[in-house]
């Protein structure tokens, strides 16, 4: 019995230390990050920028190269991942990020400290139901494909075409990254 005493007694102790010491380490962790400089964005992505998201050719030369920063970091900070059989390419997590970060672009700190995961599938999808919506909803609403979704729990899901037609046309009313990021 005491031999389970001292076992739990250590646990608790390492729990309880490891607990004291995290925002420590977390400011120490984020000092180091600071005193590094980032690594430089490579010069092709301005190219794609201004060529897939046309929107920021209107931005001066400093705000450009800021947008492009925001969106390394969003890139290099989050979990990504093609769905439905898209093979997910620098270039279109470039697009999306570059289209989420223009919305943030005044705001200081990190962009989107919730966010985890960006799910992009190559079209439209219909999202999984965690209930039986069957029986409450009528016919003609049960199976609805989606552009795009933002959840609670820190992902967004998007439809790649969907995404592209949002940043390559910008007058069109119609950008699904901006209103799943909004």
């Amino acid at each position: 019995m005491s031999t389970w005493v001292a076992i739990v007694g250590a646990a608790a102790l390492l729990c309880g230390g490891f607990l004291s010491l995290r925002p420590l380490l977390i400011r120490l962790a984020a000092r180091a990050a600071a005193r590094e400089p980032p690594a430089p964005v490579p010069d092709e992505w301005r190219a794609v920028m201004l060529r897939l998201v046309p929107a920021t050719r209107l931005l001066p030369a400093d705000q450009q190269r800021r947008l492009l920063e925001s969106a390394r970091e969003l890139i290099a900070t989050r979990h990504w991942e093609g769905c439905g059989g898209l093979t997910l390419t620098l270039e279109m997590q470039l697009v999306i990020a570059v289209q989420a970060c223009r919305l943030v672009l005044a705001i200081p700190g990190e962009s989107y400290p919730e966010l985890k995961t960006i799910l992009v599938y190559p079209h439209t999808f219909v999202p999984r139901q965690s209930r039986d919506l069957a029986k409450w909803l009528p016919e003609r609403e049960r199976v609805r494909p989606e552009l795009g979704e933002a959840w609670s729990s820190g992902t967004i899901v998007l439809a790649w075409d969907s995404s592209l037609a949002g940043a390559v046309e910008p007058t069109d009313g119609h950008n699904v990254v901006y209103h799943e990021f909004a």
